[in-house]
């Protein structure tokens, strides 16, 4: 495998990370507000009736994680936002690839010939008094 191989399969696997940041993100938010609403019911409730099946405090368990999820799904969202799209990682990979060929002896030459022709060109439509 060549270093071009590698990176076209680095980009769908980031297109892949990006979108499971979506979902974390977007699952992290409504769980969030799930707890927030519990945390805020189990606030008002009875003291007595606080507590789940096992003697938990629903109470405390919302409180500690509701902010927690908002956090997780920040972070998602920032990572989401400054992941480039597919197509931009495949532009930027067509860029490097195109500045290694254009960097080689051969396209040298290839790109000074090209010069020189345009250059007598030019000098012979001076001469021939085109402006």
């Amino acid at each position: 495998m060549n270093s071009l191989t590698i990176i076209i399969y680095l980009i769908e696997v980031i297109d892949n990370l990006n979108t499971a940041t979506h979902v974390v993100s977007m699952l992290s938010i409504i769980m969030g507000v799930a707890f927030g609403i519990a945390y805020l019911i189990s606030a008002g409730a009875d003291p007595n009736c606080r507590y789940d099946k096992n003697g938990v405090v629903v109470h405390q368990i919302t409180g500690k994680w509701a902010p927690r999820l908002f956090a997780l799904a920040a972070v998602c969202t920032v990572l989401g936002v400054f992941t480039p799209s597919r197509e931009t990682m495949y532009m930027m990979a067509g860029s490097e690839v195109t500045e290694v060929v254009v960097n080689t002896p051969e396209a040298q030459a290839i790109i000074q010939d090209i010069q020189e022709v345009l250059r007598s060109q030019l000098k012979a439509l001076k001469a021939d008094g085109v402006k």
